[in-house]
């Protein structure tokens, strides 16, 4: 559901000039390389009716909102910002805007970008090319503080109308949403959020490949409803993360927001919300390229080392995982950066990860 601070142990070499290399699980069986990963913290959302934390989510249209009000007498604890719909435009100015109020006025506030999906509106409209302009705007926003970015599927009924169920099988929209979503996923390494209502639900259920959407959180719309009214159909998904029960068009008002502006609730108490959070410290470790880490070649071993919202990563090498040194500071840019160690032969055993 979020991603957690991993540390990642890599065994290099079992002795002085062999070239076997170890795997250890968490069965402790022994063959080639490859990673231990503790999942060091991973706190699911609870589904804890009577204790949704209360949001909102706003485009544009909200205009000049007072965020310590929002807070305060509007008793919300998380926003959702508009970011992009389709390839047709942005709404950075704004999104910005917002953030920068948010962080000085109401840092209590937990925040998200969302992007507005037009599916097949174009054959330009692909998930891939519609989640690279997300990522080209809402990147800043997606990383250690924030909530996960959000795909809206719904029906665009004004502005530039589009309707993708009429233009798309069931399997298509599937796949179109999992291509916009690891678009993301690959570039921040952050699982997003699914929005769409109980039609779609059930249009999307009705595909072969329904089930790959449940590894996203969903946000369901059921407006007008309470905030821990029945959802209704969520299928393929078994349980709902958030909860948009009431919009501008139904009266929904929010204290602060002079504008336009949609109502929302989360599915359990504060500490999942801050559970929900992108967690700082996040670390990723693969071979160059992002494929499996390959065995050293003449002494030199390499890996590409992914940490989203970072600027640098510490890591440290061991011989017996008691004693921990710093050997090289990693400098990231746009969430990789790449660590070398040219002398492994030097030591029985290897093993690194990023500092704590």
């Amino acid at each position: 559901m979020h991603s957690s601070p991993i540390s990642c142990v890599i065994i290099v070499n079992d002795r002085i000039g062999n070239r076997t290399h170890e795997r250890s699980a968490l069965t402790n069986t022994v063959k080639r390389l490859c990673i231990i990963c503790f999942l060091l913290m991973g706190i699911l959302p609870t589904a804890v009716l009577g204790q949704s934390r209360l949001g909102i989510d706003i485009s544009d249209s909200a205009g000049n909102v007072d965020w310590a009000q929002v807070r305060d007498a509007g008793q919300k604890s998380f926003v959702f910002i508009k970011a992009t719909s389709g390839l047709l435009n942005d709404q950075k100015a704004n999104l910005d805007a917002n953030v920068a109020a948010i962080f000085r006025d109401a840092p209590e506030l937990q925040v998200g970008a969302y992007h507005f999906a037009y599916p097949n509106f174009s054959v330009e409209h692909t998930g891939v090319a519609e989640a690279s302009h997300f990522l080209s705007i809402a990147t800043s926003y997606i990383g250690p503080g924030y909530l996960p970015p959000v795909l809206d599927i719904e029906n665009a009924e004004t502005g530039t109308i589009w309707n993708p169920s009429q233009h798309m099988s069931a399997e298509e929209l599937v796949q179109w949403i999992k291509d916009w979503a690891g678009r993301v996923e690959a570039q921040t390494y952050v699982i997003p959020i699914i929005y769409t209502g109980n039609a779609y639900c059930q249009f999307l259920n009705g595909a072969t490949n329904a089930h790959d959407l449940t590894r996203y959180p969903l946000w369901i719309w059921t407006h007008p409803s309470t905030p821990t009214g029945d959802a209704g159909y969520i299928l393929p998904w078994s349980t709902w993360t958030f909860q948009q029960y009431k919009i501008d068009n139904d009266g929904a008002t929010c204290l602060g927001v002079p504008g336009a502006v949609d109502l929302d609730s989360f599915n359990g108490d504060s500490n999942a919300l801050l559970a929900l959070k992108i967690h700082p410290g996040t670390v990723k470790f693969t071979g160059a390229g992002g494929g499996a880490i390959q065995p050293p070649i003449n002494d030199q071993f390499q890996m590409q080392i992914s940490s989203p919202g970072s600027q640098q990563v510490i890591i440290q090498a061991s011989d017996e995982l008691a004693t921990w040194t710093d050997v090289a500071t990693v400098g990231i840019t746009n969430g990789t950066g790449i660590f070398t160690d040219t002398n492994t032969s030097a030591h029985t055993k290897r093993f690194y990860r990023a500092k704590p």
